[in-house]
């Protein structure tokens, strides 16, 4: 008995053993795929190099776990010593942050991507929802394990970060001590920091992604470039008889040479080229002259040196996030190719624009006059 494709998942032929036949990881994958809808034309890979980053930074926070000690009197110390004494401790240190940020970058970018090929709308609506989550709680886990090295950078970067809860009308003073632990950072803070990085931010996460990935893998199916949908439509109606091409072992082995380049990529680049920053010990009773916060909050940081800060700090930054998630809510009509919608063009120009110049006003380097010697 040959097997059959059903709804793009797998039926096993009767003679497989039933404990396979049931099993939950043999189940994961489809066992094919519409051979252009996981083209890197069509994707670029992103959505896998999420989960990939996903997965590093959970291994490699493993390893950072076993030598990190939360607190304010040793948390400095044990990165000094995870970086001069441990092996591969610093590589490992490295990485972490690296990856960290890559997966903001990405996260960011599958966004992207998803928008401008109009596949958030009908089926896909609470996918597109899920992912919107999956950004904000990728920008938190960034922001949440800025604080814990408790640097003098780290450490004035999130205290600006938090005391922005502050101008909330009514629970603002409530929600930044409890987020700082009390009026001030100090053990308080940095723990509950931990906390929220290691545990608490990354279970949403699990959440979110289990619902995302299922949605994706098993309810709609990734889409087809518009052309080929189009094409499809007109043939054998509507998603009609797609090239296939199965999972194992061609989509499989291809994504393990995926994973090894971007491992050797990785470690090859943290070897030679970067290092994660470390300024000197936290200190509370001096504030840095170029106080900035995580590059992927400059955008924000430079709305604030714009005026008002609750509006600039905690309006408009609720009112994007509104936005974005409603964003399938306000496009109608059938699926388009991105150079048929011109609005939608306007709208990433102008938001890229918006997120560079903001960037830029968040930067040390604008709105800062001091003489050289009082910088030093």
């Amino acid at each position: 008995m040959k097997p059959s494709h059903k709804s793009g998942s797998f039926q096993r032929p009767d003679w497989f053993p039933a404990s396979r036949r049931e099993s939950f990881l043999l189940h994961l994958r489809p066992a094919t795929y519409q051979k252009d809808s996981i083209s890197i034309k069509n994707t670029g890979y992103l959505g896998f190099l999420c989960m990939f980053f996903f997965v590093l930074e959970t291994v490699t926070g493993l390893f950072l776990m076993i030598y990190y000690v939360p607190s304010t009197e040793s948390a400095y110390g044990s990165i000094l010593r995870l970086m001069y004494e441990v092996p591969f401790g610093a590589l490992m240190r490295d990485v972490h942050r690296l990856g960290g940020e890559l997966m903001i970058f990405v996260v960011s970018l599958h966004l992207l991507r998803v928008f401008c090929t109009d596949s958030y709308r009908n089926s896909q609506t609470l996918t597109w929802f899920t992912g919107v989550g999956l950004l904000v709680a990728t920008l938190m886990l960034g922001f949440s394990g800025y604080l814990l090295p408790w640097d003098q950078l780290a450490y004035w970067a999130v205290t600006i970060g938090t005391s922005m809860a502050d101008i909330i009308p009514g629970i603002g003073p409530k929600l930044t001590a409890i987020l700082r632990g009390g009026p001030e950072f100090g053990q308080d803070g940095l723990l509950r920091f931990y906390l929220l990085h290691i545990i608490g931010i990354p279970v949403i996460m699990l959440l979110l992604t289990a619902i995302h990935y299922y949605r994706v893998v098993r309810v709609h199916g990734l889409s087809l470039p518009v052309k080929k949908e189009q094409e499809l439509a007109i043939q054998h109606g509507n998603r009609g008889k797609a090239e296939k091409k199965s999972f194992f072992p061609d989509i499989f082995l291809q994504e393990m040479w995926i994973i090894n380049l971007l491992l050797l990529l990785l470690i090859f680049v943290c070897t030679y080229y970067y290092n994660a920053p470390l300024e000197n010990h936290a200190d509370p009773k001096h504030t840095p002259v170029d106080t900035a916060a995580p590059w992927f909050f400059l955008w924000l940081q430079g709305m604030l040196k714009l005026g008002d800060t609750f509006v600039y700090g905690v309006l408009v930054p609720v009112f994007l996030f509104i936005l974005l998630l409603c964003l399938p809510l306000l496009r109608k009509g059938k699926r388009k190719w991105l150079r048929q919608r011109p609005f939608t063009i306007a709208v990433v120009v102008l938001f890229t624009l918006f997120l560079g110049v903001s960037s830029y006003f968040g930067s040390p380097k604008f709105g800062i006059t001091l003489h050289p010697v009082s910088r030093i």
